[in-house]
């Protein structure tokens, strides 16, 4: 039994840390209308010393009706709803992270409800080809059960996930308004270290050279009252 309990906990570190190499960061959550696809984008990096060819594994873990499907882009090549597993792996050096719209190898998820109201959960997994055991997976939410028309403009002025995030000299997110906003970065004592004016949709890209190292909020501001918040972390 003794023998037994410590062959489990060696193969449990083993597996977690070889679950360190891969990193995800993205969107795991996407609100949209039922009647038109959805999106999301998923941020990879090698944490490893080493190179690696990197495969995604795409699992439909529940979705509302038979009729709705989903498939994704990975490598460079964008696959029909009955792949599985990528047929072509994307390159990875040691530290290097992909992210979309940057490589072209990037990936992209998709849902399409067709009305169908409901929510899809999809786990997207990332591994070594090599290796399949070096593997990190994250879930996708993508959450098509209808807004009301207030809802709607909580929606409509919105702010992405940063992207690459950790960052260690700059980042980028995507942000949809309809009336003016205010981005306000503050540090874990509320210290406003950023402050960005927004107008009109778009995608910024922002210097994090100048910040430490640490956990930062950005807090979008419309009319005095903070709508959304997303954090961000810096490693250098």
């Amino acid at each position: 039994m003794r023998n037994l309990l410590l062959f489990l906990f060696f193969t449990f570190c083993t597996n977690l840390l070889f679950s360190q190499n891969l990193s995800i960061n993205g969107d795991t959550v996407v609100y949209g209308d039922p009647n038109f696809q959805m999106a999301n984008h998923l941020v990879v990096k090698n944490n490893a010393t080493f190179p690696m060819n990197v495969l995604c594994r795409k699992t439909n873990l529940s979705l509302p009706d038979t009729i709705t499907q989903t498939n994704f882009c990975w490598a460079g090549s964008c696959y029909g709803a009955s792949t599985i597993v990528s047929p072509n792996s994307a390159p990875l050096a040691a530290g290097q992270s992909i992210s979309y719209p940057d490589d072209t190898d990037a990936h992209t998820g998709y849902y399409d409800a067709f009305g169908v109201i409901g929510i899809a959960r999809v786990e997207y997994c990332f591994y070594n080809e090599q290796n399949p055991s070096d593997m990190t997976c994250v879930i996708v939410r993508y959450d098509g059960s209808g807004t009301s028309a207030a809802e709607n403009t909580i929606i409509k002025n919105n702010i992405s996930n940063f992207y690459p995030n950790p960052s260690s000299s700059h980042t980028y997110f995507k942000y949809d308004l309809d009336q003016p906003a205010t981005l306000k970065i503050v540090d874990v004592l509320g210290s406003v270290v950023k402050e960005i004016f927004l107008a009109n949709p778009g995608v910024k890209t922002i210097s994090t050279d100048n910040l430490n190292k640490g956990v930062y909020f950005a807090n979008l501001i419309i009319e005095d009252k903070i709508l959304e918040v997303k954090k961000l972390v810096v490693n250098k």
